[in-house]
């Protein structure tokens, strides 16, 4: 965790390690039970102490880290029925903001945001091909928030973006096997998008994430049966995960 993070000057310092920290447990470079340490992130931040704490309450009401007695605070771990549930969530969510982006959206913007949609999806094609997983992550997560926000449901989009920020992706995208099944998944949906076809594109949506999360759950599963037990043993795991990412 001692990678420098440049952090841009247009709003307050709060916000931006708030920013910088959710960037940083979506991508992996802080998992799950990872213990967070002051000095170290107002070091790789650039930032005084008193912006990383409040930093830290606000993620801590957000849910993703929680604070222990006498250990501090960590970065939220999620179980399997944990994720399920999320899973269930998403997919009604989701193919709502989908179907509500085609009903929606005016034409020439539409056609705007599907070329778009188009490339982002060819790019992470590439990166499958030639196992250069690490930009999927950010890419996915653009194909799936930037299709949601031509829903125009802002309550809508927010509960969908809170809910993607518990969700530990870059477990799918250093798997290669997940990440060209799930990114396969996206051609019924894109398929549909072309046809402008509002309940084919939500179902296969809905499709996508409920078959996404069936392949996830089944390696999140074999993950925690070979974690170990103890709380000690979870935090030196992290910890090891954390180093092979720095």
């Amino acid at each position: 965790m001692d990678k420098l993070v440049l952090l841009q000057k247009y709003t307050s310092k709060r916000d931006l390690v708030v920013q910088a920290l959710r960037e940083m447990i979506l991508s992996g470079q802080l998992v799950p039970g990872q213990r967070l340490r002051q000095e170290q992130l107002s070091r790789m931040l650039g930032v005084s102490a008193t912006p990383i704490r409040e930093a830290i309450r606000l993620l801590e009401a957000d849910g993703l880290v929680h604070g222990e007695t006498h250990c501090g605070v960590s970065v939220v771990e999620i179980s399997a029925d944990e994720f399920q549930d999320i899973s269930r969530i998403r997919a009604m969510l989701e193919g709502l903001a989908t179907r509500q982006a085609v009903d929606r959206c005016d034409p020439q913007a539409y056609a705007t945001s599907l070329e778009r949609l188009e490339d982002l999806q060819c790019q992470m094609e590439k990166c499958v091909e030639s196992r250069s997983l690490e930009p999927v992550a950010n890419l996915n997560r653009e194909f799936h928030l930037s299709l949601y926000d031509l829903s125009f449901s802002p309550y809508l989009i927010d509960m969908i973006r809170r809910l993607w920020m518990h969700l530990p992706g870059y477990m799918i995208w250093e798997n290669p096997d997940l990440a060209a099944t799930s990114i396969e998944q996206h051609k019924p949906i894109l398929g549909a998008l072309r046809a402008r076809h509002a309940e084919a594109a939500a179902h296969a949506m809905q499709v996508h994430i409920e078959l996404s999360a069936v392949a996830f759950l089944q390696n999140l599963r074999e993950r925690e049966a070979a974690a170990p037990r103890s709380a000690s043993g979870r935090r030196a795991a992290s910890k090891s995960r954390a180093k092979k990412r720095a």
